[in-house]
């Protein structure tokens, strides 16, 4: 999935902007996503429309704002960047390539923009901040680190 995000379109929810914008960190999502397209607002034609309505009557729980980001991912056969384990669900039943703050964190890694050291502080802060992201993904990213 990460070396997948190169010159792909990657929708990003309002949780990732928040939480990376949250720990003074915004900047880092353009130098990790250059190579991609970053798509913030729909295009509101008639498909997304229909796509939009039939997750709203299907997934109860997801916000306008989310339905957005998983219409758009998957109309433009993008990545969905979220960690609100509802969007992850729906995206994956979808067949929605789907990555979260610790992804992108990865992928800071991997192209050498952060150490593995600052990724692990970085996540560490934005949990501080509110940021919830799965225990379980926490643990692992921070095993590995």
């Amino acid at each position: 999935m990460i070396q997948a995000l190169r010159n792909k379109h990657v929708i990003l929810d309002n949780n990732i902007i928040s939480d990376f914008g949250g720990v003074g960190r915004l900047s880092l999502l353009n130098r990790i996503l250059e190579d991609g397209v970053v798509v913030l607002s729909p295009d509101n034609s008639e498909t997304d429309y229909q796509n939009a309505a039939r997750l709203r009557r299907e997934q109860k729980g997801l916000g306008a704002a989310d339905i957005s980001c998983l219409v758009l991912a998957k109309k433009h056969d993008g990545i969905c960047a979220s960690n609100d384990k509802l969007v992850r669900k729906v995206a994956k039943r979808e067949g929605i390539a789907v990555i979260g703050s610790i992804g992108l964190l990865e992928c800071a890694i991997l192209q050498r923009i952060l150490t593995p050291k600052e990724a692990k502080e970085i996540l560490l802060k934005t949990i501080e901040n509110g940021a919830f992201i799965e225990e379980k993904l926490v643990n692992n990213f921070l095993k590995r680190r």
